[in-house]
């Protein structure tokens, strides 16, 4: 709602008559929009009501930019021409490339024109890796290529004699090939290879039990042996890596008799699944011998079984 009072200032508008001194916006008589300055012309209008002034000599206002392509052209530029479109395509790239010719082996930018061929040569004269110009690559696959190929040291061996294993009650397993006459091994404690065999036997029972798993408990508890006493599963002391620690092979046998022990498997049981596994990927396996197994293996295994039995770690997981 406007209260029209003739003559009245106000602060920035004001409606009057055509002859006020005060510069404005002003109505005639008849409606129209005489220039609010003097030697102003054809002051364009928006939407037919309120003058627009474009002179920069008009207090309060900025003429909006013309469309155009540059997105930080100033305000009020006053241009009301579009520049010719330039083309799209861009007549060269940039390319991130080794630096085979400098020193420090890092990165350089390699520049390639829009007629280069798409098998481009690198600064070096070298072709550029087709797997590493994949849709997936994270912008990372040279510098990961460059590292994979770089020489690595090799791991020295692990030639310590490790602790002796005492058991919960105090005790030791005997052991005439080492260097302390009892078996030695990374830790000294193996309750962490019996409370995995009760794990894995608490679940082969509640599979046996449920007529939807039970057909798959056996080879669900194969798997679950392979996994922890194993050629190089978590209990397999003498393996690690690509290196034989001969060191801890008997208490590596001790920890397949405990973990099947705990994991309720019976003797026969245990022992007939380490003798299958020994013929079939095992250069050590003596077909003559009881169950296929190698006489130390026989021993620690049972060792390892009757630990578990005597109940120093506790009552195992039974079908």
């Amino acid at each position: 709602m406007f209260k029209f009072i003739p003559n009245a200032t106000l602060p920035g508008f004001r409606v009057g008559r055509p002859d006020d001194d005060e510069l404005g916006f002003n109505v005639a008589n008849d409606g129209s929009t005489p220039p609010v300055l003097p030697g102003v012309l054809d002051v364009p209008a928006v939407d037919d009501n309120y003058p627009y002034p474009f002179s920069a000599t008009s207090p309060g206002f900025i003429a909006p930019p013309a469309p155009g392509p540059n997105p930080v052209a100033p305000l009020g530029s006053g241009s009301s021409s579009l520049p010719a479109a330039s083309p799209a395509t861009p007549d060269s790239e940039r390319v991130l490339q080794l630096d085979a010719q400098g020193d420090a082996g890092g990165l350089t930018l390699a520049r390639y024109g829009a007629s280069d061929p798409l098998n481009r040569a690198g600064p070096a004269g070298t072709m550029p890796n087709a797997a590493q110009n994949t849709s997936g690559d994270d912008g990372f696959q040279l510098a990961r290529s460059a590292q994979a190929q770089a020489q690595q040291p090799p791991t020295p061996k692990d030639t310590s004699p490790g602790e002796v294993v005492v058991l919960q009650d105090g005790s030791t397993i005997p052991d005439p090939k080492s260097s302390t006459g009892k078996v030695m091994a990374p830790t000294a404690d193996l309750s962490a290879v019996a409370a995995a065999g009760r794990r894995t036997g608490f679940m082969h029972r509640a599979m046996l039990i449920n007529p939807l798993t039970a057909g798959a408990a056996p080879a669900w508890m194969v798997a679950n042996l392979r996994a922890n006493v194993s050629h190089g599963g978590t209990f397999d002391h003498q393996r690690r890596g690509d290196q034989f620690l001969g060191q801890f092979t008997p208490v590596s046998n001790v920890n397949v008799g405990l973990f099947a022990q705990q994991a309720g498997l019976s003797l026969e049981e245990t022992l007939a699944i380490a003798g299958l596994y020994a013929r079939r990927y095992s250069n050590n396996a003596k077909p003559g011998e009881p169950y296929g197994l190698n006489p130390n293996q026989l021993k620690y295994i049972t060792a390892g079984f009757k630990i578990g039995q005597s109940g120093v770690f506790g009552a195992p997981a039974t079908p």
